[in-house]
């Protein structure tokens, strides 16, 4: 069976060969905690992405890149951020007034969308979570150019299309890389042939992010048998289960909570692959 990784954001100092270590030795310590034997025939690819979203990031951000853009964009994207933003403050008990004490009193912009309240809501959410405020503010920023720019969604989809092909295969996604993989399958319909998909530190529950992705309306993508999601309740930007409330799709998915992630910012890979739940799911998919 091929297993598939789809990795999230900043990881452009990595390579495809050093993420399918990281990411396969981890599960491996997870399979021996759960007494479970390397699965045989087992094949991996790594989706690597990092480079080119790094390189779309950096041409996007240029003096020349924000002169063409649309009028209003720049504006869209503030009103994004600060919408994803208050979402994981709001999921992270971070009330108004906590965030009003980090805003300048001298500032005259007000809103979700204005520079001010932005870092305002992430210096507020950093005092809650262990994600750090620089990395939050990146994370916002890659989220929104991978949804609203085809120029960057375009070819990251075509990379992951490429990866899980049409041949049975699990796939494995982490954080942003759960935002790709939703995307890319669903384009890919029937022909992508998934035995089940599992998603880990997944912002797929915030509604800005759905939001984004709709419309068409939320489902199970054509290609896919089951659907697995797990996350950490202290991980700052998965704090949601993508169950009825949030994802009311059929088949519905599986969703465990119960993950202990001990990454120091609790949103780190290693600590959902080697978890014993997280682990289990992938094996069993894997021997189907």
């Amino acid at each position: 069976m091929k297993l598939v990784f789809i990795h999230g954001r900043d990881q452009q100092e990595s390579t495809q060969e050093t993420l399918e270590k990281l990411w396969l030795d981890s599960l491996y310590i997870g399979w021996g905690e759960a007494g479970l034997p390397l699965p045989e025939g087992l094949s991996v690819t790594m989706a690597f992405y990092a480079d080119v979203l790094d390189e779309l990031t950096r041409a996007l951000s240029t003096p020349l890149a924000r002169g063409v853009r649309l009028r209003g964009d720049e504006q869209a994207q503030d009103d994004f951020r600060g919408k994803f933003l208050q979402d994981i403050a709001t999921a992270n008990g971070v009330t108004d007034a906590q965030i009003q004490a980090f805003l300048d009193e001298d500032s005259t912009e007000k809103g979700l969308g204005s520079s001010p309240w932005i870092q305002a809501l992430l210096r507020a959410v950093d005092q809650r979570t262990a994600l750090g405020e620089a990395a939050l503010d990146r994370f916002t920023r890659d989220v929104y150019l991978y949804l609203a720019y085809p120029v960057v969604s375009d070819r990251i989809t075509a990379i992951v299309e490429a990866a899980i092909g049409d041949e049975p295969c699990v796939v494995v996604a982490h954080s942003l890389g759960s935002i790709v993989a939703y995307r890319a399958l669903q384009q890919l319909g029937g022909r992508a042939n998934v035995v089940g998909l599992v998603t880990v530190g997944s912002p797929l529950g915030l509604n800005t992010v759905r939001e984004m992705l709709t419309p068409p309306a939320l489902s199970m993508p054509g290609g896919v048998q089951q659907w697995f999601n797990a996350y950490d309740p202290g991980d700052a930007v998965a704090l949601y289960p993508l169950d009825a409330t949030r994802w009311n799709i059929t088949p519905g998915i599986e969703n465990c909570k119960k993950v202990s992630n001990h990454m120091a910012n609790r949103h780190g890979i290693a600590g959902y692959l080697d978890d014993v739940a997280v682990a289990t799911w992938v094996h069993q998919l894997l021997v189907k």
